[in-house]
């Protein structure tokens, strides 16, 4: 099973903030795979790659695209940021 958190605005207030830590731990806990969409800055990666989300997806990463050039990105992006 997969949850996916749609962040957006997920780091502006305290309130959705919270909700950005306590739903990655509770999906792990019934053994979910956590995806989060939207990730557009590096901080929101950063952010939620410390919280253990398993898959991170958005215009950071990638515009939408047709299915010829998705199927030539590699199989398995990473979470954390490369230096």
């Amino acid at each position: 099973m997969t949850i996916i958190i749609s962040i957006s605005d997920a780091l502006q207030t305290p309130s959705q903030l919270g909700f950005s830590c306590i739903f990655p731990a509770m999906a792990h806990h019934m053994d979910m795979i956590v995806v989060a969409e939207g990730i557009e800055t590096r901080e929101q990666q950063e952010d939620l790659a410390r919280r253990h989300c398993d898959i991170l997806q958005g215009y950071l990463f990638a515009r939408p695209m047709p299915l010829a050039e998705l199927k030539k990105l590699p199989d398995l992006l990473p979470v954390t940021p490369t230096t």
